[in-house]
């Protein structure tokens, strides 16, 4: 097999990949109670960011996967469920070889720099620049997406929230993986 064609069928295997991750991330969207496009709309916010951040391919790559399926431990709009949706993103990717080097990042997206997140309560410096990035793009979306259980906010304000919790993108692009107990 020539490398040309070797590159056009992992081409054409990394499309059908984002296609099933689409997929499942609208799925999440219409169980679990977030505005219809959340999904897509974060991941949309967050690649913005890791491209203007200057972040590589591959970290791009992760980013995309990550921000699509955070969400993957949601499935009821019970504030027991909710709070504990980014415990079962973790538990669920874990487990799909796969997926498995997204579950830190991608459920660490209620994490908040000052540790008042869940479900871990992590502190800036234990979040990478992807779940850094997660928190903002899922934070900014949904302050500023028309929702039923609260008001729209306009943009210029959710960045200012999203401002308030945010910080600088540095350290290691990765951290390893929590130590479950």
């Amino acid at each position: 097999m020539s490398f040309v064609c070797l590159r056009a069928l992992v081409m054409a295997l990394n499309v059908r990949f984002s296609a099933i991750l689409s997929g499942l991330s609208y799925a999440l969207d219409l169980t679990e109670g977030h505005p219809r496009g959340h999904a897509s709309r974060s991941c949309l916010i967050g690649m913005r960011v890791g491209r203007v951040l200057g972040l590589s391919a591959d970290d791009r790559s992760h980013l995309f996967c990550a921000l699509l399926l955070k969400d993957a431990g949601c499935s009821s709009n019970s504030a027991r469920v909710f709070q504990l949706h980014p415990y079962y993103t973790y538990q669920i990717l874990e487990r799909v070889p796969v997926f498995g080097e997204l579950a830190f990042d991608a459920s660490a997206h209620h994490e908040r720099l000052d540790g008042r997140g869940y479900f871990r309560n992590l502190r800036d410096a234990q979040l990478s620049p992807s779940s850094r990035i997660l928190c903002v793009a899922d934070q900014l979306d949904a302050l500023s997406a028309d929702r039923r259980t609260a008001a729209r906010c306009p943009p210029n304000a959710s960045s200012r929230s999203c401002g308030a919790s945010a910080a600088p993108v540095s350290g290691p692009t990765r951290l390893t993986r929590p130590n479950e107990s």
